[in-house]
């Protein structure tokens, strides 16, 4: 192996390989940070997506309990009633 190519063989080894190194490492913890960040920002979307189902299931509920009144008389024979 001629001097030239030991040179340029010690050259790549000491500056390429590890730029290489460094760039892969960094590739892989930022892929880690976007998936914990997708996955952060997930959860806390479907909290607050079921915070305001809930919210809109009571207030549709306040709304039909207003428009039609179940008298109490006719709730509890309702319940009585034996399902055919």
């Amino acid at each position: 192996m001629t001097l030239r190519s030991k040179l340029t063989l010690a050259f790549f080894g000491i500056s390429v390989v590890p730029l290489a190194c460094v760039t892969l490492f960094s590739y892989y913890s930022s892929g880690q940070a976007l998936r914990r960040a997708a996955e952060q920002q997930a959860s806390n979307l479907a909290g607050e997506l079921g915070r305001r189902m809930e919210w809109v299931t009571g207030d549709l509920e306040r709304r039909m309990q207003r428009v039609w009144p179940i008298p109490e008389s006719q709730a509890a024979s309702a319940s009585a009633m034996p399902v055919s």
